[in-house]
């Protein structure tokens, strides 16, 4: 069986009902593993279920256990990766998977493991958990505690706290001193680059904002869709637009491509908008002195695709875990860009959003738009 990481042999069904029998044998078991409100596993040698608990199965909704017997974690969790490949923790992504890589440090090293893991969802959303493995024996056969706790609220508020703390703080300072300077004297009395820095800055701020309200009320499924006609050339002028005297201070060159699609959607400009500004604003970041970021959209027969492309090519480690929540290069980023790029564009617009990163191409993103979404 293929494999780019961790073994992808399995136990046939049959042993594993007999794992399942052995493991409900274990006095007062059961009892023990329904008293946590955290979801764990027994897991077999080839990190396969053979046993759960009430919290797992309310969690996904089943009342029948054998339904989830031989899957393995990610399968159980619906990880969006778990159907590649030969299943979880056999696929590239997985190399950075801390679930995978704590059952594995276990097994190995016949100690307690504890790792995250950023859990992207098949059907859209994520969640980050706590993993903690235990190995143990049990008549002549190998076994490993898994035990996964939901802390993404935690991680929201830390995500959060850093937006505020830094990016809105940074604005915020910049308004104040401004207005500190002049504070004993009027609007006019305000040279005319010192009103352009007030409105950029509040202007930038406002826009931290509502894009992160946006987020959450995507992740709650509380985001609501409001589609009309949009055209396909003045929106990535618009969005082009924001970015042009950030790119002319820092050597970039933006280019909207000529032979650029004018195509008409039926979507939501705003949604759009803010994924074209998360792609352009990722590619910039990219980018240094003298490269040339280039936008265009292409027509196809059922839909259109935006592109963004940048020169530099992302390393394997980077380009495994693009769309993770809270992942990120940059020492004061929050992760939240690409990942708001696939949750808005997938699960709100219909459409899909991918990327290709190759030495002699550079990286380019993709949005693919159905004409319309209703």
């Amino acid at each position: 069986m293929e494999t780019r990481y961790a073994s992808a042999e399995r136990t046939p069904d049959n042993l594993i009902y007999e794992l399942f029998s052995l493991v409900n044998s274990v006095p007062f078991v059961q009892e023990l593993l329904d008293k946590t409100t955290e979801i764990m596993f027994v897991l077999n040698k080839d990190r396969q279920v053979v046993f759960t608990n009430k919290a797992f199965m309310d969690f996904i909704g089943i009342t029948d256990i054998k339904k989830v017997l031989g899957k393995r974690p990610g399968e159980a969790l619906t990880c969006e990766h778990a159907e590649k490949v030969s299943g979880c923790g056999t696929t590239e992504f997985c190399i950075t998977c801390g679930a995978v890589n704590a059952i594995l440090a276990s097994q190995k090293n016949d100690s307690e493991v504890h790792e995250e893991c950023l859990l992207s969802l098949k059907g859209g959303g994520s969640f980050e958990l706590s993993v903690i493995t235990r190995p143990f024996d049990y008549k002549n056969e190998k076994f490993t505690f898994f035990t996964a706790k939901d802390i993404s609220e935690s991680k929201r508020k830390n995500v959060l706290e850093r937006i505020f703390f830094h990016d809105i703080m940074n604005l915020a300072s910049g308004i104040y001193s401004v207005i500190d300077l002049f504070k004993d004297g009027t609007i006019d009395d305000l040279p005319e680059e010192m009103l352009k820095m007030l409105h950029s800055n509040s202007s930038e701020m406002v826009k931290e904002i509502e894009s992160y309200r946006t987020l959450m009320q995507a992740e709650r499924k509380e985001l609501n869709v409001h589609p009309e006609s949009v055209g396909t050339e003045k929106l990535i002028s618009t969005v082009v637009a924001l970015y042009e005297k950030t790119c002319e201070r820092s050597g970039i060159i933006l280019k909207v491509m000529n032979n650029s699609a004018q195509k008409e959607l039926y979507t939501d400009p705003s949604l759009l908008k803010r994924i074209l500004i998360n792609m352009i604003k990722n590619a910039i970041e990219a980018s240094g002195k003298g490269d040339q970021v280039s936008v265009w959209c292409e027509g196809t027969g059922d839909g259109v695709v935006f592109k963004v492309n940048n020169p530099r090519v992302m390393d394997d480690n980077v380009r495994t875990q693009v769309f993770r929540r809270t992942f990120t290069t940059k020492p004061s980023g929050s992760g939240l860009g690409s990942y708001s790029m696939k949750l808005l564009g997938e699960s709100y617009l219909k459409g899909k959003v991918s990327f290709k990163s190759k030495k002699e191409e550079g990286t380019t993103f993709e949005v693919f738009l159905p004409y319309s979404i209703s």
